[in-house]
């Protein structure tokens, strides 16, 4: 299914410009469609990254005590007062 979207002529500009890039760099004609695919094949990779790191640090929760934060917090500005 062929659909129309509408961004601003930032994006645009930005978007064309990075279609010539990759075009450059491969030596042939890089559709609009072939960029975008890559751009939310990019952003699923980085987010799955995102949520595997959470997924990590959530082990990591409740080993400090809950003022911790408050605590770092006052020494971290302590040198600026």
């Amino acid at each position: 299914m062929v659909t129309t979207i509408q961004v601003d002529s930032q994006t645009k500009d930005k978007l064309f410009h990075l279609k010539l890039k990759i075009s450059e760099l491969e030596g042939r004609n890089v559709s609009y469609n072939e960029i975008i695919q890559r751009l939310l094949k990019d952003f699923k990779s980085t987010k799955k990254n995102i949520v595997i790191n959470r997924l990590t640090m959530r082990k990591y929760c409740g080993t400090l005590p809950k003022n911790a934060l408050k605590d770092w917090q006052e020494e971290k500005y302590k040198d600026f007062a």
